[in-house]
């Protein structure tokens, strides 16, 4: 194809969140910012595939139509903060201009000065979008910059000013096709399409009463692509208008309003307050995504610094704005700038995750390697034993009544044989006996016994919790992690108090072998998505109810925990979709906090400014304000696209399982044999 001139495309994506007072000044885009002679069009297409809104410009060659677009969107840009756009360039050739347009008709405007001052074209533009969706209407915009004439005004009896007026050739245009609908008589639907044309001209009348009109266009098609031959009749506006009020002329008043309305259908940018991109981060540093600048997506990466991780990190987001992908991909990052950090991932929820971290070491729940001995002994055997039994008693939704006893149990067992039960369960089982041989109020200590044989020894009696909680020495998987492995600990399978009692058993086997270190490097990260199955509060607060006691000792746990990991180098990553239903030391003691949309609620703790609030709610998907408490940042990014690995090496989890009937060798995580029927 002969290719006869480019055509340069500005496609607008985003305009200001707040216009008002942009629209109230009348900021106008019809302007000449090139300075010369040039043809500018713009095109706003009204439909059936939505709204859109594009500025045209024609060149000779590719690179100058490339050239010319990026240079209109970059002004726009600077008179617009907030607005974004795409520029694209079309080869054009001669099957091109054989193009032809069913409906085409140019809008006569009457010459200026208005009665109203100003026609809200623009504003008729967007009404007309919200009206019709049922067919296909294109505003064609085109103008040219005339010249500017300078006259002396007299303001007063000793001084004159003068005056500039900017003219512009302006010639606009509305192609229509109507979309028939089956059903409705055609006729209905064809006057339906002329009334809303009918509507562009309503109201718009000049002082001698002249009114706007609709008439066939006197061009065609090839006219509208090529900007060629538009003004040989061209209406001339003056964009200077004098103001009564200020005795001046105001360059910003136009005859008619080309600024951007309010209601304009397209994505408004969002701006952080009090934004603060910082200064550049030094090395290690990992990556978080593109910044936004001013509410507008900028190429700019912006990253953390590896060791600032130890100050923890809390992810908020609802489900399906790319929370989990953005974990996984700074785990991904943390394992390229430090591949001595050992990265464990607890996952309590999603099936199937695991393909997102490409672990080297895979454990579930029918996993004999799967061991996390919950007592580990330490110097201080009694500071040893109260943690342990602090951390039973409140994963396992029991009274603080029941702490002391168990700590006294695991205590005396250490005195007596120099270790405790070989099992949890053996462990509650002396603390029924010390209840009935020292017993309290006979219904109170009825509550708690029945609590214990009722819930707790049945959770321990499980073979699985019973293999995982065993003593013994320090699990391979945890050694493997502290020199730097990636390890994925799949607990989705297992009860509410099985998932709490196992994450808090790897904690505190975390807090127990981790030497304390005096700087602040990063060594390990532990990650923990969907946070609120172990650290949900209670949904009721009252001094009475079981669940509001044990989940309140649960979070001083929880705290305490968090305190300690990061004197041992050990980063906690927290995420979850209902921040506000959690413990308030979950998302207030991190210091780096990521927001994607959240719910309105906990978005009162994130920020003071309702409108910020109503932003966060309402962003598109991976986006997400970064509130960098380390560093003094608060800025928002673009996160990454992060995809799922293709292979998944499962060392931890090789081991071999047959059906129990047939022993037929089943595959991993089958609910049930194929060969004979039996449900595993």
């Amino acid at each position: 194809m002969e290719i006869l001139f480019w055509k340069a495309i500005v496609e607008i994506i985003q305009i200001p969140n707040d216009l008002n007072e942009i629209y109230t000044n009348g900021t106008s885009w019809l302007a000449n910012p090139f300075g010369d002679q040039r043809v500018y069009g713009t095109k706003f297409s009204i439909g059936t595939d939505g709204f859109s809104w594009k500025f045209y410009m024609n060149s000779k060659t590719e690179a100058g139509a490339r050239r010319a677009g990026y240079g209109l969107l970059s002004y726009l840009k600077e008179l617009y903060s907030g607005l974004d756009g795409k520029v694209k360039v079309k080869p054009i050739g001669s099957i091109h201009l054989k193009k032809e347009i069913s409906y085409l008709s140019e809008l006569i405007l009457p010459s200026p000065p208005y009665i109203n001052n100003q026609i809200p074209l623009i504003q008729k533009i967007m009404n007309l979008a919200e009206y019709n969706n049922s067919h296909d209407i294109k505003v064609h915009i085109f103008w040219q910059f005339k010249d500017y004439e300078v006259n002396s005004v007299i303001r007063d009896d000793t001084k004159s000013t003068l005056r500039y007026d900017f003219y512009y050739n302006l010639r606009i245009f509305i192609e229509a096709s109507p979309i028939f609908r089956q059903g409705i008589d055609r006729d209905v639907q064809l006057a339906e399409l002329l009334g809303y044309l009918d509507y562009l001209t309503t109201d718009i009348k000049n002082r001698n009463r002249h009114c706007a009109v609709l008439k066939e266009a006197d061009i065609s098609a090839k006219n509208l692509l090529t900007m060629v031959d538009l003004f040989s009749k061209p209406m001339s506006i003056d964009t200077s208008i004098y103001d009564n009020d200020t005795k001046s002329f105001s360059k910003k008043m136009k005859a008619i309003d080309f600024s951007i309305p309010p209601n304009m259908h397209l994505d408004k940018a969002y701006k952080v307050h009090n934004e603060n991109l910082g200064i550049p981060i030094k090395e290690p540093k990992i990556l978080l995504g593109n910044a936004y600048r001013q509410g507008v997506l900028t190429k700019t990466k912006k990253y953390l610094h590896l060791h600032d991780l130890v100050h923890h990190v809390f992810i908020s987001g609802l489900s399906g704005v790319g929370k989990s992908r953005f974990i996984a991909f700074l785990a991904n990052q943390i394992k390229n700038q430090g591949d001595h950090v050992g990265i464990l991932v607890i996952n309590l929820v999603k099936q199937g995750e695991e393909g997102l971290y490409n672990p080297d070491i895979i454990l579930r729940k029918r996993d004999l390697e799967f061991r996390v001995p919950y007592f580990i002994s330490d110097k201080d055997i009694e500071v040893i034993c109260k943690q342990v039994a602090a951390y039973l008693v409140s994963s396992l939704g029991l009274k603080n009544v029941v702490l002391s006893i168990t700590k006294n149990v695991l205590y005396d067992d250490c005195i007596k044989i120099g270790f405790p039960k070989q099992h949890p369960e053996d462990v509650f089982m002396d603390v029924l006996e010390w209840l009935k041989t020292n017993p309290y109020h006979p219904k109170f200590n009825t509550n708690i016994t029945r609590a214990i044989e009722n819930r707790v020894i049945s959770l321990l009696s499980s073979p699985f919790i019973k293999n995982i909680l065993k003593l013994g020495p320090v699990p391979n998987w945890f050694i493997e992690w502290t020199k730097g492995k990636n390890v994925y600990v799949d607990l989705s399978n297992f009860t509410e108090d099985g998932k709490r009692v196992i994450t808090h058993a790897i904690f505190q086997m975390v807090r127990t072998l981790l030497p304390e270190l005096r700087s602040n490097e990063l060594k390990y990260v532990i990650i923990l998505d969907e946070a609120h199955e172990i650290s949900e509060k209670p949904k009721y607060q009252s001094i009475d109810d079981d669940e509001t006691v044990t989940r309140h000792y649960l979070e001083i746990v929880f705290e305490k925990v968090l305190r300690a990991f990061r004197s041992r180098g050990v980063c906690l990553v927290l995420a979850d979709h209902l921040p506000n239903n959690l413990f308030e030391g979950v998302y207030k003691l991190p210091s780096i906090k990521v927001i994607f949309r959240s719910d309105k609620d906990f978005l009162q703790y994130i920020s003071n400014y309702p409108e910020e609030q109503d932003d966060l709610a309402n962003q598109k998907n991976r986006r997400a304000l970064i509130l960098d408490g380390v560093n003094a940042r608060r800025f928002a990014i673009h996160t990454i696209d992060y995809s799922y690995q293709k292979q998944i090496n499962e060392f931890g989890s090789s081991i071999k399982i047959n059906c129990p009937n047939c022993k037929e060798l089943l595959e991993m995580n089958a609910k049930f044999c194929h060969k004979c029927g039996t449900i595993i």
